[in-house]
């Protein structure tokens, strides 16, 4: 599968993840009739546009045309709903942050122990960002900008899985972690998935070992029961090293 290729799929999957294919698109003959739905529709239309440009130029050197192109839509209707570009991108951010969210609780209420949740939080975390692909890439390196409007809700969206898995310890361990420990596995997931993302073609195997390799670490942290435990992956002698570079979509 060439680049453009896997381009289009992850802009495809993000569409259907996040519900935006359900979206009634704008025709070029609406976008100058005054009614509260054509508005609606332009609003959805310069959503589902947006990704194929930030996609193909870069969140850097997208401009507002570009976007007015894609969408065919006015400049004026344009800033009804966003102020500029990274609103755009803020928008769909935020959608992203909110099913990331409730795939974790309903992985977790499934869950018999704390072996479950660490199993499923991490299969839930890699799943979505695997399915999602280079969109949620840069997306997440604008986040992690400090100045970034999109960086608070990364913030948020950590802050919710922390306390998710607080939650879980007091429940089937009857214990509480210093935040910090917490945060930390967070941030080494985030680490872990912008890897595979950025250096790895992110394919199944690249992924599964990923997830075998946190399933691990997460399990030695937070599981008190060794029988709940998954164990930390050893060294290979052969399988791709993922940590050479590799071709990747951009």
């Amino acid at each position: 599968m060439s680049l453009d290729e896997k381009n289009r799929q992850s802009i495809e999957n993000i569409k259907t993840v996040l519900g935006l294919d359900q979206l009634k698109q704008i025709s070029p003959d609406e976008e100058n009739v005054k009614k509260p739905q054509s508005l609606q529709n332009a609003k959805a239309t310069v959503l589902l546009t947006s990704m194929s440009v930030f996609a193909g130029k870069g969140i850097a050197e997208t401009t507002v045309q570009d976007l007015l192109n894609a969408a065919n839509i006015s400049r004026r209707t344009f800033y009804k709903y966003f102020r500029n570009k990274i609103d755009v991108l803020e928008s769909i951010y935020v959608r992203t942050g909110k099913l990331l969210i409730s795939r974790f609780k309903q992985k977790m209420s499934d869950a018999n122990n704390m072996g479950d949740v660490v199993n499923a939080s991490i299969d839930a975390y890699f799943d979505y960002h695997a399915e999602l692909g280079s969109i949620i890439r840069m997306m997440e390196e604008e986040a992690v900008r400090s100045d970034s409007p999109l960086a608070p809700h990364r913030l948020e969206v950590q802050r919710k899985i922390v306390t998710m898995v607080e939650n879980e310890l007091m429940k089937f361990q009857g214990v509480r972690l210093d935040p910090w420990v917490l945060y930390s596995l967070v941030w080494a997931l985030e680490s872990a998935s912008m890897h595979l993302l950025t250096e790895t073609p992110c394919e199944v195997e690249d992924v599964e070992r990923c997830k075998n390799v946190m399933r691990g670490v997460a399990s030695a942290v937070l599981v008190l029961n060794p029988d709940e435990r998954s164990p930390i992956p050893k060294a290979v002698e052969s399988g791709r090293n993922l940590f050479e570079k590799s071709e990747v979509s951009g």
